[in-house]
């Protein structure tokens, strides 16, 4: 239902209750994306339909530009979502729901700490400068985390937030230290303009002793307040986890960067022998150079987890401004 902006109350009214006749259904999917006229009301219609369906196992309620709904949607929805004892895999979008604050956060963590059979969890909160969250509500958020213990993959979107800061990244960090089972994690503060190396430095300290972890994904483009310390707080968080098989990394546009940082971040990268894919963007970063990159050419090659690299490698990397390398998995983009 993409787009259909005439969809109202009515319309899911009827929608939850035809599904409740479904009480045995496992998958559930809703894209409601620029539905613009759906308000609380409508949402609470369509939770108490989907309260019934107890025996799911997969939700995915896509609420992108449904830009009236506030707080009380979310207290609707974690109230539903409690009595889904089955539930595996849950992922809501709330792109542009700039209604929403600190107390719908809170809402919304304390139903995803009731549920016991959760693996994988996808929130995004892309905000679009427009927001009511602050560092409250992901503390609030982070603190229902620890909760899941039987998470294993998260991926949590606050990119363009003007009012969260490098506590934030405390509050969600810490939260996932306690999750023993996480393998996969990413994480998107993209053009969060108050995360500075001092929220590096948390997500290093919090993330490192989660030894189960295979997968990172970190994206922090055009936060221009990171510099070369904030890679080297990457490092020191990059070789606690060695059982780290693939990463990716986003520093576009964080122009205080230099060679510095990518030869720190190249002794973090060193330290994982089970590495199998990495993707690093440094694009528009104008102080990284050649030597930057010699530097990480070099990390890579000494790792036996990559077979072939040739060693012509560190000298035609920069052969073409914004130039994309694919060698054996890795993928560099550069601009300089």
């Amino acid at each position: 239902m993409n787009s259909c902006k005439r969809i109202t109350n009515k319309g899911l009214e009827h929608l939850g209750k035809y599904i409740q006749r479904f009480n045995s259904l496992q998958s559930f999917t809703l894209n409601l994306r620029k539905c613009t006229q759906v308000k609380d009301q409508d949402l609470s219609d369509l939770a108490e339909g989907l309260s019934r369906l107890t025996s799911l196992k997969s939700l995915s309620l896509i609420l992108w530009s449904c830009y009236q709904i506030t707080d009380r949607s979310l207290r609707n929805l974690a109230q539903c979502i409690q009595r889904f004892d089955s539930l595996q895999s849950f992922d809501l979008d709330l792109t542009f729901c700039k209604e929403l604050t600190d107390d719908g956060l809170k809402c919304l963590g304390e139903g995803l700490q009731t549920l016991t059979s959760l693996k994988s969890l996808n929130l995004n909160f892309f905000f679009w400068s427009n927001s009511n969250i602050t560092d409250k509500g992901l503390e609030y958020l982070g603190q229902s985390l620890q909760r899941i213990n039987t998470l294993q993959s998260i991926n949590l979107n606050f990119a363009e937030s003007k009012t969260i800061t490098d506590e934030s990244l405390n509050h969600i960090t810490k939260g996932l230290q306690a999750l023993s089972n996480l393998q996969s994690i990413s994480l998107d503060f993209t053009f969060c303009c108050h995360v500075t190396d001092k929220g590096l430095s948390y997500i290093s300290e919090n993330l490192k002793t989660l030894n189960s972890l295979q997968s990172i994904n970190l994206n922090f483009r055009q936060c221009k307040n990171i510099t070369d310390e904030g890679l080297s707080n990457i490092r020191e968080c990059l070789q606690k986890l060695t059982s780290l098989q693939a990463i990716k990394l986003n520093f576009w546009i964080c122009d205080k960067i230099t060679d510095i940082g990518l030869k720190n971040l190249s002794q973090g990268i060193k330290a994982l022998s089970s590495l199998r894919y990495i993707l690093l963007d440094f694009k528009y970063c104008p102080s990284i150079t050649n030597e930057g990159f010699k530097h990480l050419g070099e990390s890579l090659q000494s790792l036996s987890s990559f077979k072939g690299i040739r060693r012509d490698y560190v000298n035609s990397i920069h052969e073409t401004l914004t130039k994309i390398y694919y060698i054996e998995g890795i993928i560099v983009y550069s601009s300089i």
